[in-house]
């Protein structure tokens, strides 16, 4: 074989394996979000928290003055300043806002906004972390007054109209907090340092994750059909992110060097997570590798890991934290710019043809 002819043959099997690896990864390269950077209240940071599945957005904004006010944001009504109240961190399909704020006298408690205004749930120091359709309402108490003991910790609870407030900390824990919560009224329940539990309205905690192997910490969420999402961390600095599945136990979709975050998990058992890979050991190879493994990813069950950093606008470097993923597939977070104080909050829309029309 000429010389000429072997590099023919060459440029010929270079261009067959970029055709390959363009195909194989043609998800990353179409967009498939459309991008809003939301407004302030006046002042230069703003912190997007969750969404539903109407897409109203809350979160807090800072105003003129340098003050934080908690916000709720739609396309037909732009942004609207719920007042100096707190931190709110969800919002249900009801417009319910639950969150934390100090009460009048002075303490952090969680609460709830309704039509009938603000309601504290607890006397004393407690934050509320997600409420859903029913407006249940679950969060951590960090007294003994919900508790089966008087540590002081946190402990994870429940709470509704008709019962209060209801204590959800494993029998013997110093500790417990409230991951996620679903339409059945299932509650998902970390006890540090390794162990899950699942809060069934009408079986109480059982266990969930009693046959994983490896080293679990404090990241997992439960969608509204009761599927789990967990991350698991085992050998050689290496994490598994894992769904339960009624037909087939515990699925491991992704296996990935660093930590994995599970921000949360939708109906579609979509997954939104970040992952930390910590710090370079070699400069050059960490910016190649982390081309190919951003920050922050959704997992979708048909389409794989798709990249959410690709949609950080062009520019000053910042960093996607996502914080809320509803059932159509929207995202919210904030983009942390790293030159300076600014916080943006940031909406993802699917574009629905590029989805095929599922969104």
């Amino acid at each position: 074989m000429t010389k000429r002819r072997r590099s023919i043959l060459i440029c010929l099997l270079a261009a067959a394996i970029l055709a390959i690896v363009a195909s194989s990864h043609w998800h990353q390269e179409l967009k498939l979000y459309t991008v809003t950077i939301l407004p302030s209240l006046g002042g230069d940071v703003t912190f997007a928290e969750a969404i539903n599945d109407l897409g109203q957005i809350v979160g807090t904004s800072s105003v003129a003055g340098g003050a934080h006010h908690p916000f709720r944001w739609d396309r037909d009504h732009g942004m609207r300043d719920l007042g100096p109240i707190g931190w709110p961190a969800d919002i249900n399909n009801e417009g319910r806002i639950c969150g934390t704020a100090r009460d009048p006298n002075g303490r952090e408690c969680a609460f709830i906004v309704d039509p009938d205004g603000i309601k504290w749930l607890l006397d004393s120091r407690s934050t509320a972390t997600a409420i859903n359709n029913h407006g249940l309402v679950i969060g951590e108490s960090c007294t003994g007054q919900i508790s089966r003991t008087s540590t002081g910790l946190s402990h994870a609870f429940i709470w509704d109209e008709m019962h209060g407030m209801r204590s959800l900390c494993p029998p013997g824990a110093d500790c417990s907090y409230a991951q996620g919560i679903n339409e059945r009224g299932q509650v998902l329940v970390f006890r540090p340092p390794r162990r899950f539990l699942l809060w069934d309205p009408n079986e109480g905690l059982l266990p969930v994750c009693s046959v994983i192997p490896g080293n679990f910490y404090g990241s997992g969420k439960i969608n509204g059909i009761g599927r789990i999402a967990l991350a698991s961390r085992y050998s050689r600095g290496k994490s598994r992110l894992m769904i339960s599945d009624d037909a087939a136990g515990w699925r491991t979709v992704l296996t990935l060097r660093g930590d994995i975050g599970v921000a949360c998990v939708n109906d579609a058992n979509q997954v939104v997570f970040s992952v930390d890979s910590g710090p370079p050991a070699i400069p050059l190879l960490d910016r190649l590798f982390r081309r190919r493994l951003p920050s922050t990813c959704l997992w979708d069950p048909h389409l794989g890991v798709i990249s959410l950093d690709r949609y950080i606008p062009q520019g000053s470097p910042m960093q996607l934290v996502v914080h809320g993923l509803n059932n159509h597939g929207c995202i919210v977070g904030t983009l942390y710019s790293l030159n300076s104080k600014r916080r943006y909050g940031v909406l993802l829309e699917p574009i629905p043809e590029r989805w095929g029309g599922k969104n």
